[in-house]
């Protein structure tokens, strides 16, 4: 079965690695995806270079300063189908090769609802931290104290963040997640720790058996960018990140 993907690429003043990255998306041997670009105003010429892609496209009219709000807009203005897969990738960021999606295709050929790392960092100063979620919590698939578990606080708060690039997941998952859960206590759109904010809830309505990781490298993050949010206000990320450990848990979806 060939699967539909979803390339989704949200970048702001990235003009040294927007061509690399999105062109690591269109040399890809496996054909059955579509490119959407959320360009969040860019000013240094990062728009000059995505309006020449064949892609669906959206331009925002002014700094929205979070790639979260550039999703939600992103996968808003056009249709896509509840089945279609969603693979994150960052504007100044690139696949690790050409094989990507068609991996990804093998591994959403049984019932998956997600799926995360690893990446190689671009700098070697830089720590690969993903790993499959811990045995404390994931004790076997189709177990049902599995699902207890990622349902409560055991993994929202108390599981250190290792569920990261490359990150997929069905479309019909993120529709499921509610739109406040993308805002801070004031109701404002959350600056940082978006991925936080998206892979929370879908984890828990997937339960374990829903869930992959991959140990294989898919993705190249570019840790050299300077205007990575957790360099620029790490206090800001550290907050936030509290605010949404302690927020409710998702259910189980069956």
């Amino acid at each position: 079965m060939e699967n539909n993907f979803i390339v989704l690429v949200t970048v702001h003043n990235s003009v040294q690695w927007i061509q690399r990255c999105l062109d690591s998306a269109i040399l890809q041997d496996y054909k059955n995806y579509r490119l959407l670009i959320i360009d969040d105003h860019s000013t240094d010429g990062t728009w000059d270079i995505v309006s020449r892609y064949d892609a669906c496209i959206v331009r925002n009219d002014k700094n929205m300063f979070h790639s979260l709000i550039n999703m939600v807009t992103g996968l808003k203005a056009f249709f896509f189908d509840p089945e279609d897969i969603i693979v994150c990738l960052d504007g100044d960021d690139w696949f690790a090769d050409n094989t990507v999606l068609s991996y990804l295709n093998q591994i959403y050929q049984e019932d998956v609802w997600l799926t995360y790392g690893q990446f190689e960092p671009l700098s070697k100063d830089y720590s690969n931290f993903c790993r499959p979620i811990s045995r404390a919590i994931q004790y076997g698939h189709n177990n049902k104290e599995t699902v207890k578990n990622l349902n409560s606080r055991t993994y929202r708060a108390g599981e250190a963040w290792t569920t990261s690039h490359l990150k997929t997941f069905k479309k019909k998952a993120w529709d499921m997640i509610r739109e406040d859960d993308f805002k801070d206590e004031k109701g404002e759109w959350l600056i940082t720790c978006g991925d936080l904010a998206m892979m929370y809830p879908i984890i828990e309505m997937a339960g374990d058996n829903r869930i992959r990781f991959i140990d294989k490298i898919l993705y190249i993050y570019n840790d050299s960018n300077p205007a990575n949010h957790t360099k620029i206000m790490p206090e800001v990320s550290m907050r936030v990140a509290q605010y949404l450990q302690n927020k409710p848990c998702y259910d189980f979806i069956g």
